[in-house]
């Protein structure tokens, strides 16, 4: 008998796996239709069922499905494994249209919420992608060849060339935003800053921190016994 995480698993070759995002390049990403999230309390209602969908409406994610919020599908996930052990084997959810009022009622296979989930976790990550992608094919800045060249990259491939800095590409989109900058974010810009200076002079004394240091720092002393992290020991 398949246990909880085993039955839960989605099919190997339903849409929005993890195995998709990780995939995933720049170029596709903007041509990519994103499944339509719903607004925070759309769900008005749901409960546990022994049933156990076959068809795809109630197994994978279609076109046309509506994806319920992560803060809607918090509760639900948090029951679900001991949910299993007591037999149940899908959730009907009542969704409210709220343009139109409507409520209307979707049974889901345990399978096809964390599928909801997995589509929930990447849309920043997708949306990033898709913003940052859009304004380097606009910009005067940036050839067609490297920005074809970026295109290929995959959305979550690891920043390169830093010391310190490690993130995926797609927290770049950041940027564009112009008033919050991720901290991985803005100590890859420190430490750019230090190669350029590091590249134009031969006082090699300025020590550029991560922006965390100091509060590592203060942490690790108050510790008991003390303690001293790679960044410490490194100085």
């Amino acid at each position: 008998m398949a246990n909880y995480w085993q039955f839960s698993t989605p099919r190997p070759h339903a849409a929005y796996l993890l195995k998709f995002f990780q995939k995933l390049t720049f170029t596709r990403s903007c041509e990519l239709s994103y499944p339509k999230i719903a607004p925070p309390k759309s769900i008005v209602a749901w409960d546990f069922s022994d049933d156990v969908p076959s068809n795809a409406s109630g197994t994978v994610i279609l076109h046309h499905d509506i994806i319920p919020d992560a803060t809607d599908l918090l509760p639900i996930t948090q029951l679900m494994e001991d949910e299993y052990q007591l037999g149940r084997r899908s959730v009907v959810l009542k969704f409210c249209i709220l343009e139109s009022g409507e409520i209307i009622e979707h049974q889901c296979h345990f399978a096809k919420i964390r599928l909801f989930v997995i589509v929930n976790n990447h849309r920043k990550a997708v949306d990033y992608s898709q913003r940052l992608f859009n304004h380097l094919q606009t910009s005067p800045a940036f050839s067609t060849s490297l920005v074809e060249r970026f295109g290929e990259l995959m959305i979550t491939a690891q920043i390169s060339g830093f010391a310190i800095a490690h993130y995926p590409l797609w927290t770049l989109g950041c940027l564009l935003d112009e008033n919050w900058l991720e901290e991985d974010v803005l100590n890859s810009m420190l430490e750019l800053q230090y190669f350029r200076h590091a590249a134009r002079s031969t006082d090699h004394s300025p020590i550029f921190l991560p922006t965390s240091f100091f509060t590592d720092a203060k942490r690790l002393f108050m510790r008991s016994p003390q303690q001293y992290s790679l960044n410490i020991i490194a100085l």
